[in-house]
């Protein structure tokens, strides 16, 4: 892909605003999440002497990971898609699974082996490849690979997309580990379970002391169903010391449309004097779509910075 490589020589550039572009971009380039040159380069600018643009890095990593381990689900029986299939060629599909698993018992076994070795590259290959196959076979390799930082974000991502409880105790079990980015990937990945002890465990980290877990509690409690509570810990975070806490907050912001939710992003507007953040305060009252951001999108209209009235004219 021509785009993909222009994007991957920006990322090598001395400029940290392009490295931030070049992130950002890939984010929404179709099919960049199979290219396995490119989750290999982010995680290596997920080391990156800028903290934004660290920040970023792990970011789009994660969204990439979310979509590789994509699973699509058929249509429900009243969906769109019609009755959903139960048998193909006169047999049942539960009979050609079974089948399936069987023909990959050996290769799951060679996986794990690899998932668990010292090297660093064919292991991180090795958890993806089991988090796309996603029996239960594949847990435990998972879950020794979710407590190894090199692997830790790959796994944890295959953990919960899993949705098996054997799966989600793993996934809580990181989110406990000492180890910080073995508990940051974790906790960022809480969001997608339905269960009280990981909302718990999303909220009790809230304002823990290191930055990167508020960052990822931030992008977790988009995904977290208690809307009014999750609007009230997001409208504090709004106020964080660190900017990219702060703008990961507006931006989930951005996923609830209630009352309190935008009056919150309006206030962080006028308060918060970043133009970075105020320009993301712009798209996510766009992403709400309410008459109470009006007020701040029209002034947003009228001020000097280019990418905060460019978002305004698109909000």
């Amino acid at each position: 892909m021509e785009e993909l490589q222009k994007l991957l020589g920006l990322i090598r550039s001395e400029d940290p605003e392009l490295r931030r572009y070049a992130l950002t971009s890939m984010e929404t380039l179709p099919g960049a999440h199979e290219e396995d040159e490119l989750l290999e380069a982010l995680r290596m600018v997920s080391n990156d002497p800028m903290p934004l643009v660290r920040h970023q890095a792990n970011r789009t990593l994660t969204a990439m990971l979310a979509r590789k381990f994509a699973i699509p689900r058929p249509p429900k029986p009243d969906g769109p898609g019609g009755p959903v299939a139960t048998e193909y060629e006169g047999v049942p599909i539960e009979k050609l699974q079974q089948a399936g698993y069987q023909l990959l018992a050996p290769l799951v076994k060679k996986l794990s082996d690899v998932a668990v070795g010292k090297d660093a590259d064919p292991a991180r290959r090795a958890v993806m490849a089991l988090g796309r196959i996603a029996t239960l076979e594949c847990i435990e390799p998972l879950k020794i690979a979710s407590l190894n930082p090199v692997t830790t974000d790959t796994a944890v991502a295959a953990l919960a997309r899993m949705e098996h409880p054997r799966a989600a105790q793993c996934l809580l079990a990181a989110a406990r580990h000492d180890i910080l980015k073995v508990k940051a990937a974790a906790l960022l990945n809480l969001g997608r379970l339905d269960r009280d002890d990981a909302r718990d465990l999303i909220y009790a980290n809230a304002n823990h002391g290191e930055p990167l877990i508020r960052s990822n509690i931030a992008n977790a409690l988009a995904q977290v169903k208690d809307k009014e509570k999750v609007v009230r810990i997001l409208t504090k975070m709004l106020g964080d010391d660190v900017s990219f806490v702060a703008l990961d907050a507006v931006r989930s912001l951005s996923f609830f449309t209630t009352s309190e939710a935008v009056k919150a992003v309006c206030k962080a507007y006028h308060e918060r004097q970043e133009p970075d953040f105020q320009a993301t305060c712009v798209a996510s009252l766009g992403f709400q779509k309410s008459t109470e951001g009006v007020e701040v999108l029209t002034e947003a209209l009228r001020t000097s910075n280019t990418r905060i009235r460019a978002n305004a004219v698109e909000s």
